[in-house]
């Protein structure tokens, strides 16, 4: 389509160029101020590094509910990578690494002891979780606050396996 053909299509609908100043006014505008109404949305926003599937809502509710919506997430696909990737710049406020890579995170000097007096439900967390050596170090705190155990589970053939 070349200029005369666009013009006289817009004629034809009744768009004169002032109109069509206007809209990209508008688109323009709207441009600008859509990243204000995402940051306006869940305050404070709240960055979570973590593996997929744990920015389902049911395991944040209580944030939803306190701060009208999500955090934002980012995803990582193996430990190494969440290491390397905050020990070059990248900027999360919380992180989900495995008990078995925390020491490799303190030494690294990228994350600091959790205050646990200020975490309502620390006493709730199964002993068991909340003892593993890598979440209480030498160096004083805890290093990690426990709240899942993998996402595997025990295969068996149900016809060899009476439950």
């Amino acid at each position: 389509m070349n200029y005369q053909d666009f013009k006289t299509l817009l004629g034809s609908k009744g768009l004169r160029r002032r109109d069509i100043v206007k809209a990209f006014a508008s688109v323009g505008i709207g441009s600008a101020v859509m990243p204000l109404a995402r940051a306006a949305r869940a305050e404070p926003n709240l960055e979570v590094y973590t593996w997929s599937g744990h920015e389902l809502p049911e395991f944040h509710q209580a944030f939803i509910d306190k701060n009208g919506g999500s955090p934002s997430f980012t995803f990582f696909a193996e430990l190494e990578e969440a290491l390397n990737k905050i020990i070059a710049g990248y900027k999360a406020d919380v992180s989900h690494p495995c008990a078995s890579s925390v020491d490799k995170w303190v030494d690294a000097g990228i994350v600091k002891p959790i205050d646990t007096a200020r975490v309502e439900q620390w006493d709730n967390i199964f002993p068991l979780m909340r003892d593993i050596p890598t979440v209480h170090r030498a160096e004083g705190g805890a290093w990690m606050m426990p709240w899942d155990w993998g996402n595997s589970s025990i295969l068996y053939r149900s016809d060899l396996v009476d439950i």
